[in-house]
């Protein structure tokens, strides 16, 4: 399942907990993703970096509990924010 984030794609691999980002920065740019938890607290920050151009990170949260979670990207040019629910 692929679903478009602002300029992120996110990848639902399985429901176990792993899943992959996907992203194109044009040009560099300070990017933050996060993943909060159903409370809007931050469980985990996932990158907090310049980056530019092509983008692809393998995320595991099989350490955290079941439940449902956002992964919050952020640039300049604002914020996306997808729902992962890890069972």
């Amino acid at each position: 399942m692929t679903r478009y984030v602002g300029i992120v794609y996110y990848f639902k691999k399985d429901t176990q907990g792993k899943f992959s980002i996907e992203a194109n920065f044009g040009v560099q740019e300070k990017v933050r993703i996060e993943l909060c938890n159903s409370f809007g607290k931050v469980v985990k920050i996932l990158e907090n970096k310049e980056l530019s151009g092509a983008y692809v990170r393998e995320i595991n949260i099989t350490d955290l509990p079941e439940g449902i979670y956002y992964l919050r990207v952020k640039t300049a040019d604002g914020n996306s924010i997808e729902t992962v629910i890890r069972n």
